[in-house]
């Protein structure tokens, strides 16, 4: 069961004062899209994933703790422009802000994962969205093989970064790249991680970017 707990939360940035609504259970039922996001009923939540201050626009996952980062960037015209961006869906305007404070912190983990979310908002809102959730995923990939370059992982192994990284280019239309990653990957891999790289093969030959959970035989995940 899924249940809700009210709160007030100060920023750490500017000192605003809010209540926000927060979610204190869930549970998630069913396969996780190929792209790691959970299934129903955790993948509903997203909204309670990020906050936005009413005051100075801080995005984060908690408004009470600060990147010293924030400090020099929060704020400013090019801060602004992300959160105002029309071109995409207030929500994910706030995580692609929070990513962008991620990005100059040096953390590119987190501004993956922020990134990502972003396209998730954008998914939701259907085809006028379309162009923007592609837009984040290639962000996101950005981040994912700049990650790799500093030699940090971005999920739970490197196998499973493959393996999301397989979807970011077919999501993006890389189909070339997803075939000729997918076959170089296979030999390496093994069991769920295997059948995945199979199902995003099949998917590219197919020029199919649509979104896709993972196929139902093997666990709910392949971390």
């Amino acid at each position: 069961m899924t249940t809700m707990a009210q709160r007030t939360t100060r920023c750490g940035l500017c000192g605003h004062t809010q209540q926000d609504w927060m979610y204190t259970s869930t549970y998630a039922c069913g396969a996780p899209d190929l792209d790691l996001r959970p299934p129903p009923f955790e993948r509903d939540l997203i909204d309670a994933q990020i906050q936005r201050c009413g005051g100075c626009g801080y995005c984060a996952p908690r408004l009470d703790k600060v990147r010293p980062a924030a400090r020099h960037w929060v704020g400013g015209p090019g801060y602004l422009r992300l959160l105002g961006d029309g071109a995409f869906p207030s929500l994910a305007c706030s995580f692609r802000a929070h990513a962008s404070i991620m990005l100059r912190s040096g953390d590119w983990r987190g501004a993956l994962w922020s990134t990502l979310r972003a396209a998730w908002v954008c998914d939701d809102q259907g085809l006028p969205y379309a162009e923007a959730a592609q837009a984040c995923r290639r962000t996101a990939l950005g981040c994912l093989c700049e990650g790799h370059a500093r030699g940090r992982l971005m999920t739970g192994s490197l196998k499973s970064d493959w393996l999301l990284e397989l979807d970011l280019m077919r999501r993006t239309q890389q189909f070339d790249a997803v075939i000729v990653a997918a076959r170089s990957s296979l030999p390496l891999l093994a069991g769920t991680e295997q059948a995945v790289a199979v199902q995003q093969l099949a998917l590219a030959r197919l020029g199919d970017a649509d979104c896709h959970r993972v196929a139902p035989a093997g666990p709910d995940t392949y971390n």
